[in-house]
């Protein structure tokens, strides 16, 4: 009796362990996905400037873009980045596309686009970017803003 029940908790710890490893593999798929395309990564970014979350908006940054750096340095940096992130977040930003270039035999891309930045009273500001992103690992990440 002793050792079935030890086989039943043991074969209920695998599955749970199998359940958690699922669950972690359909995030990993689900994010495969989402930034499967630089354009993709650029509308994810915009929507997580708009949720206000500063590490949200650092996980759209390439591992070697200067923001990401300030953010993972702390202190001082760190207070400054927030600083300009605040300023940046006032907005409404929306974004316009107007070509999109993935460097050949790279994992570059070039990203021409539009970014409209509307205040509180109404009134926007186009803003011309030429962002550069990078494929790290499963996703398209921000090397440059450009702009």
């Amino acid at each position: 009796e002793d050792a079935l029940n030890r086989l039943r908790y043991d074969l209920y710890l695998a599955r749970k362990e199998n359940h958690g490893l699922q669950q972690k593999l359909a995030q990993e798929q689900f994010l495969r996905r989402r930034y499967s395309t630089p354009e993709s990564a650029i509308f994810d970014w915009i929507e997580s400037l708009a949720s206000g979350e500063l590490d949200r908006v650092i996980k759209s940054y390439a591992s070697d873009n200067i923001h990401k750096k300030r953010f993972e340095a702390g202190g001082e940096e760190l207070k400054k980045l927030e600083e300009e992130f605040a300023e940046f977040t006032k907005y409404k930003i929306q974004a316009e596309v107007l070509s999109l270039t993935i460097l050949p035999d790279t994992n570059r891309s070039k990203v021409k686009l539009n970014l409209f930045l509307t205040d509180k009273d109404g009134k926007t500001t186009i803003v011309p970017a030429e962002m550069v992103l990078v494929r790290e690992f499963a996703h398209w990440a921000i090397l440059d803003e450009g702009f």
